[in-house]
């Protein structure tokens, strides 16, 4: 369950004697600097000699600090303790949660600590609880994509299908849906693994040892839903349990390991779903991952280069003449060049052609095929080099995600190898 910030414990670490205060006051000053410049992740990191703090922002890694092995330690009993974790369970995985008052403001983390050679890492997810109350008009997106998104809410039942690796934003994306379907004529029950933010009026479940995703999923259908959240779809029970809610007139909303919107639909049919049935509730699909935001003081914009242009010429990207967003690094951005994440989208619409290659089992590039004749469909690639192009991502990070999307999908066709799972 998230932890409570209304509880009577302290919303920083405190110190019970001289001898952790030096500690207490590195975790205090950690924590709300991570805090306030918009980190999403906090490593403590025990090595051999001394210990590396890293954070995560914008989505890429830098190194703050290194501390002494024994103030490291000791800040992780603190951690463990804030948690309620064991202080003495030293050789297992543990995870719990946490939170953290600082401007004002309560931040929720999540704890990961895992023992390793030189003795742990510890990780600690920084979740802002103003990203569960965001709606479909808070995230910047493709205009034609806003539309159809919204289209899809009105619908009473079937299912939407959102795809992408962790970290790319697609709880966020889903979680901003269910905030336009938020009514008090509709139950919304999610299950999760975990529960990251709370939204009020929907019901939440975890995932847990005792509690699968199809489990809970066939628990859920009890409860009488209008809406139901499937964190992930992971597996072919889950797959076919999900299926039979949204025939059975429920509108149902899930992620999946894929890595594409067209192999999103090839990955369903993987776990063994039945196509007629798929056909007849799959109303959308969605490939998504998240840029960095260039900042907006020291951005350049500059033609294309020659193997630039042949780049996008091979990913079908037209108008090559139009200038291109660089990231340069400025006293704003302490050097990096960026400042935020923002989505790129991905979306099929569920249109008739599209029901029959489902129906006929044909493959994803068929799929796509068929989504390129939607006119205001984009692949990643496309749908990233608009946003390059108005200056609001580098053409660097462009390519990172086409490469990412590359790389992903050849590891999925070396999986096929393998045989059915």
């Amino acid at each position: 369950m998230p932890m409570q910030p209304l509880t009577r414990e302290p919303g920083q670490f405190i110190s019970t004697s001289s001898r952790d205060r030096q500690v207490v006051e590195r975790l205090n000053a950690l924590f709300a600097r991570a805090a306030a410049e918009g980190v999403s992740d906090i490593h403590i990191e025990d090595g051999d000699h001394r210990a590396v703090i890293r954070v995560r922002r914008s989505g890429a890694l830098e190194n703050w600090s290194e501390w002494p092995l024994a103030e490291a330690r000791s800040a992780q009993d603190k951690i463990r303790m804030k948690a309620r974790l064991s202080t003495s369970e030293e050789a297992q995985p543990l995870d719990g949660r946490m939170f953290f008052e600082t401007g004002g403001r309560t931040v929720d983390m999540r704890v990961s600590i895992l023992p390793v050679r030189t003795g742990h890492s510890v990780v600690l997810r920084l979740l802002d609880q103003n990203n569960a109350q965001r709606r479909l008009a808070d995230i910047e997106m493709a205009e034609s994509v806003r539309e159809r998104l919204q289209r899809l809410l009105t619908e009473p039942h079937g299912m939407f299908l959102v795809s992408g690796p962790t970290g790319s934003g697609k709880t966020s994306t889903l979680y901003s849906m269910l905030n336009e379907l938020n009514t008090p004529d509709r139950k919304i029950v999610t299950i999760e693994d975990p529960v990251e933010y709370r939204l009020a009026g929907i019901n939440q479940v975890n995932v847990t040892r005792h509690l699968s995703f199809a489990d809970g999923l066939r628990s859920i259908l009890r409860q009488d839903p209008d809406v139901i959240l499937v964190g992930e779809i992971r597996d072919a029970e889950t797959a076919r349990i999900a299926v039979e809610a949204a025939l059975t007139g429920h509108l149902v909303l899930s992620t999946t390991h894929a890595n594409s919107a067209d192999t999103t639909i090839t990955r369903m049919l993987d776990l063994g779903v039945d196509p007629f049935s798929l056909a007849t509730v799959l109303k959308g699909v969605m490939a998504q991952r998240l840029v960095r935001r260039l900042c907006p003081h020291c951005a350049e914009r500059t033609p294309p280069s020659a193997p630039e242009i042949a780049w996008l010429s091979h990913e079908g990207i037209e108008d090559l003449t139009g200038r291109l967003a660089r990231a340069v690094g400025c006293a704003h951005c302490a050097g990096t060049g960026y400042a935020g994440r923002m989505a790129v989208m991905e979306l099929i619409a569920i249109e008739p052609a599209i029901i029959e290659a489902v129906e006929n089992r044909s493959p994803a590039v068929a799929i796509q095929r068929l989504a390129v004749e939607q006119h205001w469909y984009r692949t990643l690639p496309q749908a990233a080099t608009a946003w390059c192009r108005r200056g609001l991502t580098s053409f660097q990070e462009v390519v990172r995600i086409t490469g990412e999307h590359a790389n992903n999908e050849q590891s999925e066709e070396s999986e096929d190898d393998l045989g059915p799972e």
